[in-house]
């Protein structure tokens, strides 16, 4: 972008500045990391179901076959049990 357009220097209000700065030192923290660490585990799960499972969209029209990819997606989606389940029932066939 900067080949093709001047870069833009953004100045903030000092209010403003100031604000953002202590935000980015609370960030360093260490009862900020501890804090942040559960949402960053949900965030992870989220992010793998969307690449996984391509949770944003569904397969399907209606609620009721909606529902059921979104449970059926849950039960898959548990780290170990989901695959090992899977397996078992394409073994039964």
């Amino acid at each position: 972008m900067a080949k093709d357009q001047p870069r833009q220097l953004t100045v903030r209000p000092q209010a403003q500045h100031e604000a953002i700065q202590g935000a980015r030192k609370r960030q360093e923290t260490e009862a900020f990391k501890a804090q942040y660490t559960p949402r960053a585990g949900v965030e992870s799960t989220l992010s793998q179901g969307v690449r996984r499972f391509d949770l944003r969209c569904s397969r399907y029209i209606g609620l009721a076959r909606t529902q059921l990819q979104e449970v059926y997606t849950a039960y898959m989606s548990e780290p170990d049990t989901g695959q090992q389940r899977m397996q078992k029932l394409n073994n039964r066939r």
